[in-house]
């Protein structure tokens, strides 16, 4: 037998707001072992001040003040009274009583038209406008940037993943169907399709932004998006650093029958020194050196976040400064230099095996690499975070070259091994202290 709620589209409005209907009847699709029941939902065509409704009864309330209440009351119960016939029906047909069928005919029955309004805007449209206005630069970050072409990508491998996810659930996806079932599904259609869990947290990011945005022009009053447990999972990625004797190892690599592959390890050793994310270190110009009576700077203005950083620079970038008189090659691609990074760490014999955990499909792998093999450009920018913290040299001046907000944002980005922890332990007081009866004090 299927059961019928009203509710209203926006309980907080002041103004008059729609009344919609939930139909729960016994369908469901099952997924990996688990029941997902679905319901139909429907706009009635009727509206009222959320003021005058009682969400307990889920009927208009029996007030002087709303005058309409006993004929809206009387129509709610007969639209409910109709779906339940039909639902009936539909059985004595030895039909199927799909949420799609149910809502045919009942649109059938109330008259309410089944083209979408005109003008009106669903979820998968608005994402298809969203990405068009982002490629044009109509919007930008928050410092008025353009939007990169890999946050870009994002937004449509997520327009991509929704649009899969209808076909297999064979349902819609609109603002009013962004809850916690859905998010229940959405996890359990990427862990059958074994994606990895920084992936799923991309998506589920994307579609809380693009949700927001849409709020933002009222297209919708759904919140359900904002809920706790509607978050983006994340896990911690085991990645790589090279330590200073492989750095060098790189650098004393002769590479000159290469010029492409030599100026890909140059430019790489820059971004290990300095800190600077590729799409920085690519575009050095003479310019962003100042030479001073304290030393050689690199003065630069980020990209990402468009913040000043200045930056003492070594012999080993010095000398790579000379040897092009200060004007650094450019225009590789970020491709361009993975794969060519990996080569030059194979010629470099950076081979120690490293165990890579993550999680696929709600699963944890581990897989074994050459260490030569997970080198790319962000590989530079961990190295000199980590090598520098290694260093001693102070937390909150590394983060003013990496731009890390956070403490606990900047020790999730350093990656140092046991090993390195303990020698770094070693030195500590704490650690070095002598036996108190082996001291001497010397008068």
């Amino acid at each position: 037998m299927a059961s019928v709620r009203f509710y209203l589209k926006d309980p907080k409005s002041k103004n008059s707001t729609p009344i919609y209907l939930v139909c729960h009847l016994n369908y469901f699709t099952q997924i990996g072992g688990t029941k997902k029941f679905h319901v139909v939902k429907l706009y009635t065509g009727e509206k009222i001040k959320p003021e005058f409704w009682n969400s307990k009864t889920n009927k208009a309330k029996t007030t002087d003040k709303n005058p309409g209440h006993s004929d809206l009351n009387s129509l709610l119960s007969s639209i409910a009274s109709i779906i339940e016939n039909e639902h009936t029906r539909i059985l004595n047909e030895g039909k199927q009583v799909t949420p799609e069928y149910l809502k045919e005919r009942i649109k059938k029955r109330l008259g309410i038209k089944t083209e979408p309004q005109e003008g009106k805007i669903d979820l998968m449209k608005f994402i298809e406008q969203f990405i068009e206005v982002s490629k044009s630069g109509s919007r930008t970050t928050e410092n008025g940037k353009k939007i990169n072409l890999g946050t870009i990508k994002q937004y449509q491998n997520t327009l991509n993943h929704l649009i899969e996810f209808q076909k297999t659930y064979r349902r819609k996806i609109d603002f009013d169907t962004i809850d916690l079932d859905f998010y229940d599904d959405l996890l359990k259609y990427f862990n059958s399709q074994n994606y990895a869990t920084n992936s799923i947290g991309k998506t589920i990011k994307n579609i809380k932004l693009f949700m927001r945005a849409a709020a933002e022009k009222k297209l919708h009053v759904n919140h359900d998006y904002q809920n706790k447990r509607f978050r983006k999972i994340t896990e911690i990625a085991d990645t790589i650093y090279l330590n200073d004797e492989e750095l060098l190892r790189i650098y004393n690599l002769d590479l000159s029958a290469n010029p492409a592959r030599e100026k890909t390890r140059d430019l790489f050793l820059i971004g290990c020194y300095t800190g600077l994310r590729f799409s920085d270190y690519n575009k050095l110009r003479p310019e962003n050196i100042k030479k001073t009576e304290r030393g050689t700077f690199l003065n630069i203005k980020t990209q990402k976040t468009n913040e000043l950083v200045i930056i003492p620079l070594n012999w080993m970038i010095l000398e790579i400064l000379e040897k092009y008189n200060q004007n650094l090659p450019g225009a590789f691609t970020n491709q361009e230099m993975n794969r060519e990074l990996k080569e030059i760490g194979k010629a470099a014999e950076i081979a120690e095996k490293v165990s890579i955990t993550a999680t696929r499909g709600g699963l944890r792998t581990d897989t074994i690499h050459q260490k030569y093999e997970l080198i790319s450009t962000h590989t530079a920018r961990r190295s000199f975070a980590t090598n520098s913290y290694l260093a001693g040299i102070p937390t909150i001046s590394i983060m003013k070259i990496t731009g890390h907000r956070t403490d606990k944002a900047f020790m999730l980005y350093i990656k140092i091994s046991q090993e390195d922890n303990a020698n770094k332990l070693a030195e500590h007081p704490y650690f070095s202290q002598h036996k108190p009866g082996d001291l001497k004090l010397v008068k």
